[in-house]
């Protein structure tokens, strides 16, 4: 056969080829195999590129171990990686970990894309292989691949490993916490700083330091006492409270800002303070889980975008879903903003598609606590994830759980939280701190269908 007729035998087969994969794109998957399968008869130097139609016919049809056998056959350096891209989802969908993890040894570094990095992750994490976990993280930061899918399983993972350490802390297995801590913090990259904290944290609370080197990862801040309205709770002393946290103060929050996990942010109104802008910005910044207490009076449109934004949770300091009380209780406050800004709230939430949560705290005392079914409605009402339940402590005259109370408002409180909550509304949370009484000690225990159970003792 002469030079002539094997080019033309060879032009015919990729004409073929192309018919091929007409039929594909048609969905015509039987007629390209057939078709294929005479190609293959034929002495031919480009069967690789037959071998991979083959391969992607057997793949859509999730025939997955004869499309593999065919894509297995392929060495050309310009199709391997179009080879490699399905044998990563054969692999992933048949659990083959071992196999994806081979597969990106040798050719997974070269086209570096979030499909087969999250799969080649995930696929280490199934394995337990710690070392190879680290190292798919560092190619990861190393390379800047941004993606949602990647971030979100690489917190996992680190919240997974300092969970572990944190068990093995809890039952004192030092040992174990070094050895753990040896095999992950020399290989935790740089630009995870968070989490490099976490563990050596975790590392020196195990080996008992009194000096550490670690940063505090949870932090709790009273920004101001300064507030807009004066509650017949607070006294004289607390409305006239000047405290605002300084400028060094700020400073040296921002500084460790990197390694906290969590900040709760309180008051006074902590809408009062002069930086607070700035101090969100930080807090977005850096990746903080952010909680505050307010009374959520002074939100507004700005504020609002910036805390569902950042997923925060805010903890509103409500003591009555009617009117009159609430404004007898909270001095200053008009009842009719407060629901405003709860709307506002909520339609800023549903458009973001944000996780941020709203809770209520509530100041259970004589004058509101026949009205605690009432706020179960008003928090379902408004989409309030929870509604906490808290005493008033010390002598004030609105307290009803000092010893001379008179028992049948203890018993009529009790009978007020033995109702039953329909399914599928919020978590309902009772302080541990109300003091016991001239009753006894009683334990109310309810678990309850779509919703935490709570305790609640007298």
């Amino acid at each position: 056969m002469g030079f002539f007729d094997g080019e033309k035998i060879i032009m015919n087969i990729q004409k073929n080829i192309e018919q091929a994969k007409k039929y594909i794109s048609d969905n015509k998957l039987n007629s390209a195999l057939r078709l294929l399968k005479k190609l293959l008869k034929l002495d031919s130097n480009i069967k690789e590129e037959i071998f991979l139609e083959a391969g992607k016919i057997y793949f859509i049809q999730k025939k997955y171990r004869k499309s593999k056998f065919y894509l297995n056959k392929i060495k050309k350096e310009s199709l391997k990686q179009f080879s490699c891209d399905l044998l990563f989802q054969i692999y992933d969908r048949l659990k083959c970990y071992n196999k994806i993890i081979n597969i990106f040894d040798k050719f997974g570094t070269k086209n570096i894309n979030e499909y087969v990095l999250y799969t080649t992750l995930k696929s280490c994490c199934e394995l337990k292989k710690i070392s190879k976990i680290f190292s798919i993280i560092n190619i990861i930061r190393s390379n800047n691949v941004c993606s949602v899918l990647l971030e979100n399983l690489i917190k996992d993972i680190y919240k997974n490993l300092a969970y572990k350490i944190q068990m093995l802390n809890s039952k004192n297995k030092k040992k174990e916490v070094e050895v753990l801590f040896k095999k992950i913090y020399k290989n935790i990259p740089i630009k995870d700083i968070k989490f490099k904290n976490v563990i050596l944290n975790e590392y020196e609370i195990a080996k008992h330091k009194i000096y550490l080197k670690s940063y505090p990862r949870i932090a709790q801040v009273v920004i101001t006492t300064s507030c807009n309205l004066k509650c017949v709770m607070c006294s004289e002393n607390n409305h006239n409270a000047k405290y605002v946290f300084s400028d060094k103060q700020f400073n040296d929050l921002v500084e460790i800002m990197p390694y906290l996990q969590r900040l709760v942010l309180r008051g006074g109104e902590v809408f009062l303070y002069k930086n607070f802008d700035r101090l969100l910005d930080e807090i977005y910044k850096n990746d903080v889980s952010v909680e505050i207490l307010t009374n959520g009076l002074l939100l507004n449109e700005k504020n609002i975008n910036k805390l569902i934004k950042m997923n925060a949770v805010l903890n509103f300091s409500i003591d009555s879903p009617i009117k009159e009380t609430y404004e007898f209780i909270r001095k200053g406050a008009k009842f009719e903003n407060l629901i405003y800004n709860i709307l506002l709230l909520n339609k800023i939430k549903k458009e973001m598609k944000s996780n941020a949560k709203f809770n209520i705290n509530m100041l259970v005392m004589k004058r509101n606590y026949k009205e605690i079914p009432d706020m179960i409605k008003f928090a379902k009402k408004y989409n309030f994830q929870g509604l906490n339940l808290n005493p008033i402590f010390g002598t004030h005259n609105e307290n009803c759980f000092t010893d001379n109370i008179d028992k049948s408002i203890i018993k009529e409180f009790l009978s007020i939280l033995s109702i039953n909550l329909p399914p599928n509304t919020i978590n309902l949370f009772s302080c541990k701190h109300i003091p016991n009484n001239s009753l006894g000690s009683i334990t109310l225990h309810k678990s309850l269908t779509s919703i935490n159970s709570y305790f609640f003792k007298l």
